[in-house]
């Protein structure tokens, strides 16, 4: 984070993402929740890391491996945390942090014709999710400039 002349500027990804988590509501003002939340956010990122190093760098069959196994594990976890909410997202009954980062790694992934692993049988608390935010206009044609 830095200053300019007073000025809130930060230049870091994962600052701005959770600056505007907070100020736009997608963490909740509990700290310990959102502490949580930032969590699942960074253990998404980490599959989202294994999915950019194959599709837009390595491209080899090692990397291509080492993604399946990133998602597949993203996919252990995280489903069981969105079967547990009755409303399908991460926390609460709206779209939060994890959401929206779960959601952009899925458009990147189909903007790269990468989705095969996205599928009812291995992930379909997170496919719900994905409809359901698919669904959401502003979110989807938001997510659609980033992508």
């Amino acid at each position: 984070m830095a200053s300019r002349k007073g000025k809130l500027c930060l230049v870091e990804s994962t600052e701005i993402e959770r600056y505007l988590s907070r100020k736009f509501g997608f963490l909740p003002s509990d700290n310990q929740t959102a502490a949580i939340l930032e969590y699942y956010a960074l253990k998404i990122s980490d599959s989202y890391e294994a999915f950019t190093y194959h599709a837009t760098k390595a491209r080899t069959a090692e990397s291509n491996a080492a993604m399946e196994d990133q998602l597949r594990f993203l996919f252990e976890k995280h489903e069981n945390i969105l079967a547990a909410n009755p409303s399908g997202h991460c926390y609460g009954n709206t779209i939060s942090y994890p959401d929206v980062v779960l959601y952009t790694l899925y458009n990147q992934a189909k903007l790269s014709n990468n989705t095969s692993l996205f599928n009812q049988s291995e992930c379909r608390q997170i496919m719900k999710l994905v409809a359901s935010l698919d669904s959401n206009e502003k979110i989807a044609a938001g997510i659609a400039t980033v992508a």
